[in-house]
């Protein structure tokens, strides 16, 4: 879980940063409003229960705190959601086909998903040496994060434009029959996957390891 929100929040932090100096360039100010909340909402959080209190009441003061909680939190997500089985350490990466569009190149793959558990997957790697930064790109099929669908969801072909290498996945069913596999919320299961596919793109000799996220749209 933790991969896989730190990266989330990494991507949306690339996307609008990268999205905010093209409109600045182009001489547009469409962006300015996405870095800060409307004024009516500035400072109000909501009546939602605080990460720095332990569901006993008691607060978190100090960093050996702050991991008890955490600790807490985990516990009760596996609780809800079942626990992850251990990530992959070398998931797979099969290429079934490979072709050229506009300035980068396009592969259709299959990656690993879960042990021996193979997904389709699209993987745009743009022009040039790199290494590149990357993203993970999640949706309710690949075709349309790689910008071969329909409607504007096309995060992974906005950004190869961009310089980013980007693999586009589609949804990821937990398989009933693996025990393994079971007991786990589809959700909590796709964010599983995706936390393959992001040790995938780290893996890879034009991925700059370090610049990786998630972004995606439901």
């Amino acid at each position: 879980m933790r991969t896989t929100a730190l990266a989330l929040s990494a991507a949306l932090t690339v996307a609008c940063s990268v999205a905010a100096a093209q409109e600045r360039d182009a001489g547009r100010s469409g962006f300015d409003g996405c870095f800060s909340p409307p004024a009516k909402y500035a400072g109000q959080l909501g009546d939602f229960a605080s990460p720095l209190k332990f569901y006993d009441g008691r607060a978190v003061k100090t960093a050996k705190d702050w991991s008890a909680r955490r600790g807490e939190i985990l516990g009760r997500w596996h609780k809800i959601m079942a626990a992850w089985p251990p990530l992959l350490k070398k998931p797979k990466l099969v290429t079934v086909k490979t072709e050229r569009r506009e300035n980068f190149t396009q592969q259709d793959v299959r990656v690993e998903v879960a042990d021996g558990f193979l997904a389709p997957a699209i993987l745009l790697v743009p022009d040039g040496k790199g290494p590149f930064p990357a993203a993970v790109v999640t949706f309710y099929d690949a075709k349309t994060g790689a910008g071969l669908g329909k409607g504007r969801s096309d995060f992974g072909y906005q950004l190869v434009k961009r310089g980013f290498v980007t693999l586009s996945i589609g949804g990821i069913q937990p398989r009933r029959r693996r025990k393994e596999e079971a007991g786990i919320q589809q959700l909590s299961f796709e964010a599983y996957g995706l936390a393959n596919c992001h040790t995938v793109l780290a893996g890879l000799a034009n991925v700059d390891a370090t610049r990786i996220g998630v972004v995606g749209h439901s």
